[in-house]
């Protein structure tokens, strides 16, 4: 048996796919890319790695990974995830996933298992609520030009602001400022 840190990149993002779908039911393309880009963007900012071994690009309606539309085709022929309509009011709102079958965890390590469950409890049923909860992740993301590669080397730090009242300076990421404080 080949241990889980030697899968490949492509059965990682299969069964992150799968994992996805089958916690966060009724997800379009786009919303299973949001959760993806999170899930990797987070991981890599505490690893230097992705999960999924993808890049992203910056798509109108949400980063993508590379090559997600033939790797969502490939997991409708080898009959992984079923696309159906979501109807809502008599009209189809836009096409979700089905996981057909259960997800393979095996292939992801403890860490990477934490992270999985964590991004896709958090935003599986809130993706509109991306900015508020990853609001660092979410800027970087839109500020990348449209139809371009997301740079994770650039990812913002997700510390939060240390504060030094003493000398009356606030460190935010890697800059310091003076803090000016004002009496009342």
């Amino acid at each position: 048996m080949i241990p889980p840190h030697l899968k490949s990149s492509e059965q990682k993002i299969i069964q992150a796919i799968l994992f996805i779908i089958s916690n966060a039911p009724q997800l379009n393309k786009y919303s299973l890319g949001k959760i993806l880009y999170y899930i990797d963007a987070r991981h890599f900012q505490t690893n230097q790695a992705t999960i999924t071994g993808k890049g992203y690009l910056h798509i109108e309606r949400s980063p993508l990974p590379v090559g997600m539309n033939e790797i969502l085709a490939k997991m409708v022929s080898e009959g992984k995830i079923l696309v159906k309509p979501s109807i809502k009011d008599g009209k189809v709102q836009a096409m979700v996933f089905e996981a057909l079958q259960p997800p393979d965890t095996r292939v992801f390590s403890r860490l990477e298992m934490k992270t999985l469950r964590t991004i896709t409890t958090v935003l599986g049923r809130k993706i509109d609520d991306e900015s508020r909860i990853f609001p660092r992740l979410y800027e970087h993301y839109i500020i990348t030009d449209l139809f371009t590669e997301i740079d994770f080397s650039k990812l913002p730090s997700e510390r939060p602001p240390k504060m030094d009242k003493k000398r009356k300076l606030i460190e935010i990421g890697d800059k310091i400022y003076k803090i000016l404080f004002e009496g009342n």
